[in-house]
């Protein structure tokens, strides 16, 4: 029973998945035409016939009006930065994690400018800013390198 619990939670989130990236896609190559809306709209459609909560899914993506989609959140994304040069994690949230790194890579001051250069080695989208900050304060109560990296390698989830 709890391996079908497990199976369904995995094909909800690839199914969700599927849905954030083709919103991401729309929304920044602003494409907003009909074919793409009827797209969400079939892939949320799948998700309320395996009922599936479709609540988590759509206040993010769909809102459609004239065939387009409109955005009604923004997501977030919590990301895990791993210095290159020494054994340092960061933490943080962002709409752009490679925004982020770009950023963490070349400002000149604050914690990431003495541990250069990073690399992004987890990421999770949340579909609010809400969501993300309470993960990225969970994540940061821990303060414990040994659960960061059981988050990374999939030993914990949040």
């Amino acid at each position: 029973m709890q391996v079908r619990v497990l199976l369904a939670e995995q094909e909800k989130r690839k199914y969700i998945e599927k849905v954030c990236f083709l919103f991401l896609f729309v929304r920044r190559m602003r494409l907003l035409s009909r074919q793409v809306g009827m797209q969400v709209r079939v892939l949320l459609a799948e998700l309320t016939k395996r009922k599936y909560i479709v609540k988590d899914v759509l206040p993010f993506v769909v809102s459609t009006k004239f065939g387009s989609v409109e955005a009604t959140n923004t997501p977030y994304s919590l990301y895990i930065l791993q210095s290159e040069s020494a054994e340092r994690y960061y933490v943080g949230i962002s709409s752009d994690p490679q925004r982020r790194l770009g950023y963490h890579n070349t400002v000149e001051t604050g914690f990431t400018a003495r541990y250069r250069p990073w690399k992004i080695v987890y990421t999770r989208t949340f579909f609010s800013r809400k969501d993300a900050q309470r993960a990225e304060q969970t994540v940061k109560r821990w303060k414990s390198r040994v659960m960061i990296e059981k988050l990374i390698s999939g030993g914990v989830s949040l």
